[in-house]
Formats: structure tokens, sequence, C-alpha cells
């Protein structure tokens, strides 16, 4: 991963105050118990227990959506591990972790199956693959640095999801780009709307984003780059969470340079959070995972 040059992350920061906190993790606990009954995707399945049928997010991990590239990877991966009938065991910080996103309660837990008699986290095998993103949990996070540790050497190694072309080719050529991505999480007003995210091109030439994508650790915040996107060489896009008007900055002077996603798109200021950009190949919505930096909040 490359970083943004200074000097360019100072012209959109002049009149900001940046600050964050950071929360350390915590003791997990073991939780359910029971078998696998259905793989959903690469990172949700259900599971039969005593009290009946519960859906379990895999804490940690973040598999691309089932019907993007590297999605049926993951869901083959993930049920390859766990086939039906397999014995696991969850455990978690709070025993009240989990949501909602599609309106069934899923469990967010660490999952555990027996190798040998002993009880292994299955993330870790996923995440080296290349398979699954690393995906740091608020609250739920004992595990973040391992996994990001994974996530890094894997992305090192262009192993599935982080190679080079594992969607297939893009609109433009990756040879020879120079793309790096900027989060800042406490922007001007210090509220989730001011978060921005840029994207920095090092290349001596303008690249074409039109369905490009940028989002945060959650596939349900993206943001896709409309028709007639660009970055231009030795220059930089910005794309805040707010809403707004696309070509307008936000003090309101005109520059095809800001973007706005309204899209819930955000990164958190307690814990560390990732942020993607995908460019445009493959037949679906998603392409070649272009740049990922880690963000982690100050100490």
């Amino acid at each position: 991963m490359r970083r943004l040059p200074a000097a360019v992350l100072a012209v959109v920061l002049v009149i900001l105050g940046i600050s964050s906190a950071e929360a350390g993790p915590g003791k997990v606990q073991w939780r359910e118990s029971g078998v696998v009954a259905e793989v959903i995707d690469g990172d949700t399945f259900d599971m039969t227990t005593d009290v009946g049928v519960v859906r379990v997010r895999v804490v940690g991990i973040q598999a691309p959506e089932s019907s993007w590239c590297g999605g049926p990877e993951a869901k083959a991966a993930l049920s390859a591990i766990l086939p039906v009938g397999t014995p696991v065991r969850l455990a978690s910080r709070k025993e009240t972790s989990g949501n909602a996103p599609t309106g069934i309660w899923r469990i967010k837990r660490t999952v555990h199956k027996e190798v040998d008699g002993e009880w292994v986290d299955i993330a870790p095998g996923l995440l080296s693959g290349g398979l699954v993103f690393a995906f740091p949990f608020i609250g739920e996070d004992a595990h973040n640095a391992e996994y990001l540790d994974l996530a890094l050497l894997a992305s090192q190694e262009q192993l599935g999801v982080y190679s080079p072309q594992a969607c297939g080719s893009s609109g433009s050529a990756a040879e020879g780009e120079h793309l790096s991505l900027q989060v800042v999480a406490d922007g001007p007003g210090h509220g989730a709307d001011s978060e921005f995210v840029m994207v920095y091109n090092g290349s001596d030439h303008d690249i074409d984003l039109r369905g490009w994508m940028v989002q945060d650790t959650s596939p349900l915040n993206a943001f896709f780059f409309p028709k007639g996107a660009v970055v231009r060489a030795d220059d930089f896009v910005v794309v805040f969470s707010s809403a707004g008007e696309a070509g307008v900055a936000p003090d309101g002077n005109p520059d095809d340079r800001f973007f706005y996603a309204a899209t819930g798109v955000r990164w958190n200021n307690d814990t560390t959070d990732i942020a993607f950009l995908f460019d445009d190949a493959g037949a679906d919505r998603t392409g070649n995972l272009r740049d990922w930096l880690i963000v982690a909040p100050e100490r």
C-alpha cells in the first residue's frame, strides 16, 4: 500500500482539526455450540442449536458479496471448511453482539471447528488465502490485529482478491499507474457526514474513474463513481460521506474533483477500519482491488 503525499493531503486538510481515540481489544468467552445447517455466503452461515437455528456472522472478516467478483469463491471456501453437519463452537466479547442488515438477526462470533481434538479458529485460513478481507469490528476486536496482519501478507503475495487481475482486465491499464487512498475520519464539523476519502493519482496520465468504487469495510456502503469522473495526473478526487452536489466543493465553489456518497460510507474513529478502491473490471459491479488502506486511530 502506498501513502498519499503529505503535500497533497495538506491541500484538503488546511481547515481541519484531526483527533481520534483508540479502544483496545478485550477478552472473548465461549458462547453457543451447534452444527452447521447451511452456508449463506463467504462470511455467514446458519447453525442448528438446542434452541433452534441461528444465523452466524463470522467476526473479523468480510467476504465479497455473493454476486460480486470473488463472492462465489469465498462461499465455496467457507462451505469446504464448514460442510453441513460440522460441529462448531462460537466465542465473542459480548453476548449481545449482532446485527440484522437484511432483516434477519445474525449473531457476531469468532467461529471454531474441532481439529485433532482442539477448537481452531476458521478465519485465519480464509484470510491467508486471500479469499476474504479483514474486517475490523467495533466491540469484537480481540482478533483485529492478528487478522489484519494475515490480510497484509495475502496482499503482499497478491493472493485471491488481492490479485491485480482477479476480476479480469479493467478499462484502464494497471501497469504504470500509481493510485493511493487517504481517509480523513474527522473532517470539518467532526461528524460522520464530514468524513471523506481521497484518491490520489501519482501517474503521468489521467485515469477515467467511471464505474470504479470506493467503500469502507462494508460493501453495503459502496460508492460508484459516475460517468465523467476523472482523476487527473498528479491530482486527486475526494468523496465525502455526506450528501451534496457532485462537482461542487464544500465551500460552494465549482470543482469537479469533489463527490458525495450519501450512502453511509464512513470510517470509525474508535477502532481500526479499512478503505478500498476497486476498478471497473469484470461483468458485475465490482473489479480488481487497486489500493486499500488500514485506517487506525491515532494514539
